[in-house]
């Protein structure tokens, strides 16, 4: 038996994302500069402002890559041993991917070219060959590729539960007026049934006053025979009415002939 499943809020991910690559990277820049206490200040607080915008890559994709490409380039112009830090180097991939999957289209691309010229700035500020270049620009632009394509995936899957909720909807509606249609054809029905079932005790009725002058027992016996009809129907069309209010038919019948006749 498996427990509920342990899911972390979005915002917090990111929360703890940017908290941990915050750390590393700090970690490895004052391992790296331990004799280079003139730029080991600036380098502290240039990743900082690297992995601190971590936090808010969902909700400000396009303002967290400007800051982020800002402090890489901040960064690498401001330590003359950027080449050997490896961590700062993963980070620059995140904001293309965010841009490219929390934005729509022009935002995303604009995000794109920001950081292309990001990777660009860094490698000619600390030149590493061809290699390198297409190294990072290549990834950057994988990052942002990755991106898209979910964002793309994630807009279908959304349009699909969309279109089965507005199905659901429309199959309730449907069913909804197939009822109300079936207790109004029974509604007629119904009413069919008792005007019927009244004319002839009407008919009865007036053929019992006139057997009155003649034979009043006979009379009698006519009208007690009419009412009783009556109330009998009454209460089997009642029966019917709930016991068909779901259904597609109408299981009540007419009346059967009146007991009493008008004639001798």
């Amino acid at each position: 038996m498996t427990g509920p499943s342990l899911r972390i809020p979005p915002a917090w991910a990111d929360r703890l994302l940017a908290a941990a690559l915050l750390v590393i990277c700090e970690a490895e820049v004052i391992a790296t500069a331990d004799a280079r206490d003139a730029t080991s200040l600036a380098a502290l607080v240039a990743t900082a402002a690297l992995t601190v915008p971590i936090a808010w890559r969902r909700r400000a994709p396009l303002v967290v890559a400007c800051c982020v490409m800002a402090a890489v380039v901040s960064l690498a112009a401001v330590v003359p041993w950027f080449n050997s830090l490896t961590s700062p180097m993963f980070v620059l991939f995140i904001p293309p991917y965010s841009v490219a999957a929390h934005e729509r289209r022009r935002p995303a691309l604009a995000g794109l070219a920001i950081c292309l010229a990001a990777a660009v700035v860094v490698n000619l500020l600390h030149p590493d060959g061809l290699s390198s270049v297409l190294f990072s620009t290549g990834m950057v632009g994988a990052s942002w590729a990755v991106g898209r394509a979910l964002r793309s995936r994630r807009r279908l899957a959304d349009e699909l539960h969309l279109t089965a909720r507005r199905l659901a909807a429309e199959e309730d509606g449907r069913e909804r007026l197939a009822v109300a249609e079936v207790r109004t054809r029974i509604a007629r029905e119904l009413d069919a049934v008792v005007a019927r079932s009244i004319s002839q005790m009407v008919v009865q009725s007036d053929a019992a006053r006139r057997l009155l002058a003649i034979d009043r027992a006979r009379a009698d016996a006519a009208m007690g025979g009419s009412r009783m009809q009556g109330a009998t129907h009454s209460l089997r069309c009642a029966g019917s009415w709930a016991s068909c209010g779901g259904s597609t038919t109408l299981t009540c019948s007419p009346p059967s002939p009146g007991s009493a006749r008008s004639r001798d």
